[in-house]
């Protein structure tokens, strides 16, 4: 009776032994590419998780349509309802389809983000006139010549800092590394090592304060110290807290009264550590300045080495050259792997379309015996695969734009805003293309005879 009925299901080892087969692949696949079986575990409970969080929101998402559904806006729209209705009972299917529409944009929007936005205020802050050269150890003496030097010469405007080189030993009382002696090697850089300490009384303007307050005039001398925010998390500094110096056998100490950031990308001289002016007079230091050099400025350069021989000359040119070509070159990997995820996408629409046509084929035989014309049909198939494309690109946008806020503010450091209006563009564009794919993938459905449908 079951053969007759054609209800008779598959074995059920066919279908588990087709899942398998997929898994085994991709597990296969993605220890393969990553060549480190620890972060192909991290990759595949990754994807895992993601899928399940998918999974959740895409039914919430469902869950709130039907809510919706029952209003009385979309009950007087045909077409609306009939399409509303044939996502939320094929539920699973719904919500299976809205998790891989939903995967695959979120990575086209997250790398179109990455190209458009956040890789192009990476290189932005690359300046084309962001200093390559760094001019040190200017003696106190010499202060005045090498400015006047400088100016004169057109390789100015200069700004000079003054530089105390001391090490890092204490911590509200306790010591960070004993006599000099080398830290351990999981020590954080800057306690391995002298730092150059600084004083100024204006805030550049690539440091900003996070917290605490910049110098008032009555800090002039005192003991106090403000701190760069990398190195206030590596030693868990709060305001108030007391830092000891070593210098060249000299203690003192200072008290934190801010932390800042600092935006290394500007390439001009800054310093983890900056003192109010008068605190550090007593310590011998020496003077820097950072130039930007046109080629065509070489033999002023040249002439103030030979004026000034005790001078030393970093050239940074080549550096920043690297970093320009790995934004470049970064740039070009996203535009390839942007255009495989499209095509990528494209082909689990379509197999996702050919998926259900049997079960839309049947309901549209139905729809038809009881008298639906086939302009009705198209419309109720229409609203069905843009409500797909909207619940999908809704919780894509809402996952790449979460991503790429992290990407922009913990990874590459530049400034990210909200943009809804390139969101809401995105969201249109991916609904109508889903659509229009899914419209086009089952019109022979819409053409096929009822009777020959119910055969």
């Amino acid at each position: 009776a079951r053969v007759f009925r054609q209800s008779l299901a598959p074995p059920p080892w066919r279908s588990r032994g087709v899942y398998a087969g997929a898994l085994t692949c991709i597990v296969a696949l993605v220890v393969w590419q990553a060549a480190d079986l620890g972060l192909a575990l991290w990759l595949l409970a990754g994807g895992a998780l993601a899928t399940l969080v998918f999974y959740g929101a895409a039914q919430g998402l469902l869950w709130l349509v039907a809510r919706l559904g029952e209003t009385g806006w979309i009950a007087s729209r045909q077409s609306l309802r009939l399409g509303l209705n044939a996502l939320l009972r094929r539920r699973g299917q719904s919500a299976l389809l809205i998790v891989g529409f939903g995967l695959g944009l979120s990575v086209l929007f997250l790398l179109a983000l990455v190209r458009g936005d956040l890789l192009a205020g990476w290189q932005r802050n690359l300046a084309d006139d962001a200093p390559n050269r760094f001019v040190v150890n200017i003696a106190p003496d010499e202060v005045d010549g090498v400015r006047d030097y400088i100016d004169t010469h057109g390789l100015g405007p200069a700004t000079l800092h003054p530089m105390v080189r001391a090490r890092l030993v204490g911590h509200n009382g306790q010591r960070l590394q004993a006599g000099g002696a080398a830290p351990d090697a999981d020590a954080p850089e800057f306690l391995r090592r002298e730092l150059n300490l600084s004083w100024q009384w204006s805030l550049k303007a690539d440091n900003r304060i996070l917290r605490g307050r910049w110098w008032q005039p009555g800090d002039r001398g005192q003991g106090l110290v403000s701190v760069e925010e990398s190195v206030a998390a590596d030693l868990g500094l709060e305001l108030g807290d007391t830092l000891g110096f070593d210098a060249a056998g000299q203690h003192f100490s200072a008290r934190v009264t801010s932390i800042r950031s600092v935006d290394w990308s500007s390439m001009t001289a800054n310093f983890y550590l900056l003192f109010p002016p008068g605190f550090l007079d007593d310590f011998p230091g020496t003077w820097i300045t950072a130039l930007h050099v046109e080629p065509g400025q070489a033999q002023a350069l040249d002439g103030l080495l030979r004026a000034y021989p005790t001078l030393s000359l970093l050239d940074i040119e080549a550096m920043v050259a690297q970093l320009r070509s790995v934004a470049d070159r970064l740039s070009r990997a996203v535009e390839f792997v942007f255009g495989f995820t499209l095509a990528a996408g494209v082909l689990v629409l379509l197999a996702a379309a050919q998926s259900g046509r049997a079960a839309r084929r049947n309901d549209a035989a139905i729809m038809r015996a009881l008298g639906a014309r086939a302009g009705l049909l198209r419309r109720a198939l229409l609203a069905e695969f843009l409500s797909l494309g909207l619940l999908a690109a809704i919780l894509a946008a809402g996952v790449a734009q979460l991503l790429a806020a992290i990407l922009a503010l913990q990874v590459l450091e530049v400034d990210y805003s909200l943009r809804p209006g390139l969101w809401g563009v995105a969201i249109l564009l991916s609904a109508v293309a889903i659509a229009a794919v899914g419209m086009l993938s089952l019109r022979r459905v819409l053409r096929q005879p009822a009777a020959a449908s119910l055969r």
